[in-house]
């Protein structure tokens, strides 16, 4: 049996629900209606941590409920999942046909399974936005958290030389593993050989390096990640809701702000040398 919340969102709504449960640390999020008390969302968790620390959060602006459960629900959004284009790339549910695209444009097979990187999120959007900004052709990529590995496979087929996935969650790293070999690119993404140490076991610096984990992660990686940045290297970095920026930029000072993208109250932000296009 597991555990996750059913939340009946309040007078702030289900977007304001959708956020919080995101912030505190969902993997999945699945909507439903009762007959009786209406439409209700159901958000799943990896740990009893997390799932404590959202309801926390939920109390008081939206009535939540914690259900026992023989996990099938964890499956059900994806009857309804869609493909999510992002600019130039498409990211497809993997269990669906490919949908037809403009000539040039980049198409992703993802299945998530369990962890977070459908697409559906917009700071995974938005992150993929940021990323067709940078230079990737025989770039070096370091993905932190990387979740289904959405965000390093869209680097590597876009031209990056390697990319490095690391995830402290085991399945989120078996998904990013299957998904890069779905796209062809299981010889550039590699899973990243980190313990105790945490990133500073990398011994690579990385020309880009992603990151879409949650605000508090973001934070206290922060000085982390800037290390295993290479010279003129840049940073792009979500996760976190736009009321959090100033204390997630704070964090990495230096390097510094050089590009910022944010919709329907998230974030999203490149970093590094002011003088590199």
């Amino acid at each position: 049996m597991s555990r996750f919340l059913r939340v009946w969102p309040g007078p702030l709504g289900a977007d304001h629900a959708v956020d919080l449960v995101w912030v505190n640390g969902a993997v999945a999020v699945g909507e439903g209606t009762d007959h009786h008390r209406g439409a209700y969302l159901d958000a799943g968790f990896d740990d009893d941590a997390a799932l404590t620390a959202s309801s926390l959060a939920l109390r008081g602006h939206h009535d939540v409920e914690i259900v026992e459960d023989d996990e099938s629900w964890w499956d059900g959004w994806r009857d309804h999942a869609r493909p999510v284009t992002c600019l130039d790339i498409v990211v497809n549910p993997a269990w669906r046909p490919r949908p037809p695209v403009s000539a040039g444009a980049t198409v992703l097979d993802i299945d998530p399974g369990r962890s977070f990187g459908s697409g559906a999120h917009v700071t995974t959007q938005l992150a993929l936005e940021a990323l067709q900004t940078q230079r990737l052709a025989g770039a070096r990529v370091l993905d932190v958290g990387s979740g289904s590995g959405v965000l390093g496979i869209a680097a590597a087929l876009l031209g990056a030389s390697a990319v490095t996935a690391v995830d402290t969650d085991p399945a989120a790293l078996v998904a990013t593993a299957a998904n890069a070999a779905r796209n062809g690119v299981q010889g550039v993404v590699v899973i990243g050989d980190v313990g105790s140490g945490g990133l500073d076991d990398l011994v690579e610096v990385f020309d880009v390096v992603l990151a879409n984990v949650p605000t508090p992660t973001v934070i206290d990686l922060a000085s982390a990640m800037a290390r295993r940045l290479a010279p003129g290297g840049r940073l792009v970095v979500t996760g976190f809701l736009t009321a959090r920026e100033v204390a997630v930029v704070a964090a990495f000072a230096p390097p510094a702000p050089f590009a910022r993208s944010e919709r329907d109250g998230w974030a999203c932000v490149v970093l590094g040398a002011a003088n590199r296009p």
